[in-house]
């Protein structure tokens, strides 16, 4: 299900293009760098509801 459509241009070319943005949940997982050991797991809740200031 679609929440939101935003426009967003491209710096370099000045292209206009769609985002879509869904409501969800992103898994997110922290590691130490220098072991890798996983040190966290969480849910990131994304609602979709508003269009982001800019797409990096």
């Amino acid at each position: 299900m679609s929440v939101q459509t935003c426009p967003y241009r491209e710096e370099s070319s000045g292209f206009v293009t769609d985002v879509t943005f869904r409501g969800g949940a992103i898994p997110v997982r922290g590691c130490e760098l220098r072991t890798g050991e996983l040190i966290a797991s969480r849910k990131a809740q994304v609602s979709g509801v508003r269009c982001l200031a800019s797409l990096t």
